[in-house]
């Protein structure tokens, strides 16, 4: 077996971290406000991050809802407000909740993405496939967008992206 070699993710300026690695954490609790959809927790990924065929990130998030019959939705999208639903999950009464979603890189500005959103008052998960389209060569937005009727219906406990790689 070959020892754990550190690989830097990203290039140049772009380098953000090793693989595996944390590029962006975000565990300040944040509820949505009113509503409008909105972005509660934003990560940026740097120009460049992505600079080769097979590298990604995976992108989780997790929380609560409120106990109350109010609709909702939350998600994550890739690319800023007006980005690829990349995950998603439909607001129930009271419960938890987790997204998870992975963005690779398969071209210049190409992207195929998978993700899942739980909510453990629902089953099943739901399940989103989708093709992003953003430009790496400069920054890209990821967020956790919430839309739901009062504050705090949806509560974003924490989410994070890590950069991740194809070792071929």
């Amino acid at each position: 077996m070959r020892p754990y070699k550190k690989i830097a993710f990203g290039t140049g300026k772009a380098r953000a971290g090793t693989v595996g690695s944390l590029l962006s954490l975000n565990t300040t609790q944040t509820g949505n406000t009113d509503g409008t959809a909105e972005a509660v927790h934003t990560h940026t990924l740097k120009a460049g991050a992505l600079y080769k065929n097979g590298q990604g990130v995976e992108v989780v998030a997790w929380g609560t809802f409120a106990a109350d019959a109010d609709a909702g939705t939350l998600n994550v999208r890739f690319g800023g407000l007006t980005g690829t639903v990349i995950a998603t999950i439909a607001k129930t009464n009271d419960g938890n909740w987790l997204a998870r979603a992975l963005v690779f890189r398969t071209a210049a500005s190409v992207q195929k993405s998978v993700g899942e959103g739980h909510n453990d008052n629902a089953s099943p998960s739901t399940i989103t496939i989708a093709a992003p389209t953003e430009d790496e060569t400069a920054d890209i937005s990821i967020v956790v967008e919430v839309d739901a009727t009062d504050a705090d219906d949806i509560v974003v406990e924490g989410s994070y992206v890590r950069g991740l790689e194809n070792p071929s």
